[in-house]
């Protein structure tokens, strides 16, 4: 089972995983996901960023995103939870059906995990940037 492992993820992710995680994202909802772009919290930490006096805004703007996303995604769980499984196990290298049989506790560190990596970041960033080109400021 994949409670065994001794560190959560085998590989890091790749575009190959894009397209699942276009699908939670769609399940979700990508438009409340768009819509952190104009979040006021956000927004404060960006314009200290542009004045020059949020050393730490950057990492305020991603910790406050990467919150808000957790969010949007426990209030949608049921309608991502197999394309979430699906991405687990891709990333782990066991199956949806051991991702399902394993703990909450370490399903839940799994989740933790994914939402705090690099990739997920940029991916993030990536995606925010397609949505609304024509702002140049950066909410991850």
């Amino acid at each position: 089972m994949a409670e065994k492992r001794k560190t959560l993820f085998v590989r890091a992710l790749t575009a190959d995983d894009v397209g699942t995680l276009f699908d939670i994202a769609a399940a979700v909802g990508s438009d409340e996901i768009a819509a952190l772009t104009e979040d006021p919290a956000i927004s404060a930490a960006v314009a200290r960023i542009s004045s020059g006096k949020g050393k730490n805004s950057f990492r305020e703007v991603g910790a406050v995103a990467v919150a808000k996303v957790i969010a949007i995604v426990i209030r949608n769980y049921s309608k991502c939870e197999p394309q979430l499984k699906k991405l687990l196990a891709s990333l782990t290298g066991t199956t949806a059906e051991e991702i399902g049989q394993s703990s909450p506790a370490y399903y839940a560190a799994l989740l933790r995990e994914l939402a705090t990596t690099k990739e997920i970041r940029d991916f993030l960033r990536s995606c925010c940037r397609l949505q609304n080109p024509r702002r140049n400021n950066r909410i991850f």
